[in-house]
């Protein structure tokens, strides 16, 4: 019987990833992106109590059972800053035939805070994303942009995501002003979520 071992200094391989961008992105490196915090939901004036949240009959006064059950109307969020942490690239070719197909340079960043297994896209304790190497060379940096829903940029600068995180911010408050302009209500949203701290 043949004992076959296999040496331990086998050669070293290299392969080589090669993508279009505006900086290099290695493991380990950081980027900020900015994400939608917690919404808060208001609804239409009740018609019950003119939104005082409260009737008094006979003498007793309690809380409108109706005010919950109105339309919600209006939603707003803070956008607030999240640290990632590059922890892949990689290259994968399409396989939709035998021949090779076109490939794509892929980043995988994460999230994570304190302790704990982050389930799903995001959560408070973290989470992760992958992004290719062309969206990347779109979004990084990306300036404020009103036309669009949320913000897509992927940052190296703490500062500049910060800033147009609170534009975008600035954007959701202006909209619930204009609400409560219309409508005559008088409804303020109080904001909890805090930025990730600039990583070390």
């Amino acid at each position: 019987m043949n004992n076959q071992t296999t040496s331990l200094f086998e050669p070293l391989q290299t392969a080589t990833i090669t993508y279009t961008a505006p900086r290099p992105v290695n493991i380990g490196d950081v980027f900020y992106r900015i994400e939608q915090g917690k919404a808060q939901y208001f609804r239409t004036p009740c018609r019950v109590c003119g939104d005082k949240r409260e009737l008094t009959i006979n003498g007793v006064t309690f809380r409108c059972p109706c005010c919950d059950m109105e339309k919600t109307t209006i939603s707003v969020a803070p956008y607030i800053v999240r640290r990632y942490r590059v922890n892949a690239i990689k290259e994968e070719a399409l396989d939709h035939e035998w021949k090779t197909g076109e490939s794509f340079v892929h980043f995988r960043f994460y999230r994570k805070v304190g302790r704990g297994y982050a389930s799903g896209y995001w959560s408070d304790n973290g989470g992760s994303f992958e992004m290719r190497s062309d969206d990347f060379e779109r979004c990084y940096n990306a300036p404020y942009n009103d036309k669009l829903e949320k913000c897509n940029g992927v940052y190296d600068d703490y500062k500049l995501a910060v800033k147009i995180a609170e534009q975008y911010t600035a954007r959701e408050l202006q909209r619930l002003q204009e609400y409560n302009e219309k409508f005559g209500t008088t409804y303020v949203a109080e904001f909890k979520d805090e930025h990730d701290p600039k990583s070390n």
